[in-house]
């Protein structure tokens, strides 16, 4: 699949411009930018689950740049929903057998109806650009009962929460990592200079088998062969002892900093005299011999309990931290000190944070999306609907993609089932997508990923004559970002256009396209 874009502001400033081979260009390790900031985002199209799936129990959602995918973890169909992001399609991968993820049981003993620490899968990690890895629940024997006596209620527990590894190729479930937790294994994030990944069990308690308190695991993502595990280098307690954190309020989303080699870790609480609000950031240095990986610092924070982490530019961490009495909002903070560098009190009860380094906007779910420009750090707006999770950036377009659960206003007329809402800057933007190859004498031509920066877009596809004088004829309608492709002329190569026209009369161009008709 081959994409064309040309991007325009709505006040005719021209953002980027990307030829045929984009796609390629981005295995080359390369991707596009704009170069202006947008003054909002817009909600541009939705995606829903396939089947009539509801979307409810969702978590970390994740963009991988070079395979041009979105992938997000849900619980509620005990499931990895992935989009292409060349096509728009969305498949729900749900593994059978020892792959299978845990879903959402039910917990009698559960704080609340829509939560509960035997579900997964949760956190959600992009490895090598060829691999997801997600955290999950352990397996149960049998169904858990109400018991204040822990080990009562959870009896059936089988204590073997870990990691599903999926391949992105294939879609298949490559290796299944027990880490030995009695709970979920959540959030975490990857070091690809050391080849770890580094995953928090966050919610561990004493049931009389198992780990009693919360710990993280750090793994090696180095390839491994058929049949083989990724090898567990460590496990740390967050327990308050040997320099640790004592994360009695568990532990959130680990974020990896390729300038400082660290990880950097949110612990909404350290500690139980931690109750006003002010968690930390743990920093764990992955480096060296896997005896020596070890917790180097913590960063006291001031009026955050921290969720989401981000790193921007530079030495930025972006805090989604709870909402509560005094809390400032979201925060960053700079991870060589830990100081604050900026507070955002239109942004409270923030969960999962993203960084989108396309166009240097930090993301977050925070009682709706979240936008924050990170140069200078100031806040943009909040838009209302989104859910808790499932916010990650396209740097290719700079469009956002995040869940909107079960009658969410963004997804239609209620009831529904949820879906994906993507959302884009206001900028007119002309996305083609086509095949570069195909052997079927008529194919579709895809513009729907087109932005526009006002009003709905009309659509229209030019065919290109080309040098041998082959020219595709093409059935279309202004309204619709779809159109039909015919290579009447035989076999050879055809090249066509497309322009957008949003509401304001804002036009943009899409570079030439060439498709090589085959023959059948």
């Amino acid at each position: 699949m081959q994409t064309s874009i040309v991007t325009f502001g709505s006040r005719g400033r021209r953002l980027a411009c990307v030829a045929a081979a984009v796609v390629s260009a981005l295995f080359l390790g390369n991707s596009i930018a704009s170069a202006a900031e947008p003054d909002n985002f817009k909600l541009i199209r939705t995606v829903p689950l396939p089947g009539g799936a509801k979307l409810g129990a969702v978590d970390i959602g994740r963009v991988d740049e070079y395979l041009r995918a979105y992938a997000i973890s849900d619980a509620t169909n005990a499931s990895v929903d992935m989009i292409d992001l060349n096509t728009g399609s969305l498949t729900m991968m749900k593994p059978t057998g020892a792959g299978a993820l845990a879903g959402k049981p039910a917990d009698p003993n559960a704080a609340s109806p829509n939560f509960n620490d035997v579900m997964g899968p949760n956190g959600l990690i992009m490895v090598n650009h060829t691999e997801i890895w997600v955290g999950d629940a352990p397996s149960l024997a049998g169904p858990l009962v109400q018991n204040a006596n822990l080990a009562i209620a959870y009896a059936n527990d089988n204590c073997n929460s870990g990691v599903k590894v999926f391949s992105m190729i294939d879609q298949t479930v490559t290796d299944v990592i027990n880490l030995g937790g009695c709970f979920r294994t959540d959030e975490g994030d990857w070091d690809p200079v050391d080849n770890v990944v580094l995953i928090a069990n966050p919610a561990e308690q004493p049931i009389g088998k198992g780990p009693t308190v919360p710990f993280i695991s750090i793994i090696s993502s180095k390839p491994v062969a058929p049949g083989q595990h990724h090898q567990i280098l460590k496990q740390i307690n967050f327990d308050g002892t040997n320099g640790t954190p004592n994360a009695v309020g568990g532990i959130e989303q680990p974020i990896y900093s390729a300038t400082t080699g660290l990880f950097y870790i949110s612990i909404p609480q350290n500690g139980p005299s931690d109750t006003t609000g002010n968690g930390a950031v743990a920093v764990v240095d992955p480096r060296g011999d896997p005896t020596a990986i070890q917790v180097v610092n913590i960063f006291p924070l001031n009026g955050c309990s921290p969720n989401g982490a981000a790193l921007g530019p530079g030495y930025e961490l972006f805090l989604g931290c709870s909402s509560g009495a005094g809390s400032p909002g979201a925060q960053i903070i700079d991870i060589r000190t830990g100081q604050m560098i900026a507070k955002f009190p239109q942004l409270k009860g923030c969960d999962e944070v993203n960084y989108n380094p396309g166009d240097g906007h930090f993301l977050g779910a925070c009682g709706g999306l979240g936008v924050v420009d990170s140069d200078p750090p100031s806040f943009d707006q909040l838009i209302p609907g989104p859910a808790h999770g499932g916010v990650a950036g396209d740097p290719v377009t700079g469009q956002i993609y995040t869940a909107v659960t079960t009658n969410g206003a963004l997804c239609g007329a209620s009831p529904n089932n949820g879906c994906i809402a993507i959302f884009g800057a206001p900028v007119t933007q002309a996305i083609i997508n086509v095949p570069a190859t195909t052997s079927q004498k008529q194919i579709i031509a895809d513009a729907s990923g087109s932005t526009s920066a006002s009003g709905s877009l009309s659509y229209l596809f030019i065919p290109i004559a080309g040098a041998t004088g082959l020219t595709p004829v093409i059935t279309q309608s202004p309204s619709n970002a779809q159109a039909t492709i015919f290579f009447n002329g035989g076999p050879g190569n055809y090249s066509l256009e497309l322009v957008v026209v949003d509401g304001n009369g804002t036009t943009s161009t899409s570079a030439v396209v060439t498709i090589n008709y085959t023959g059948l």
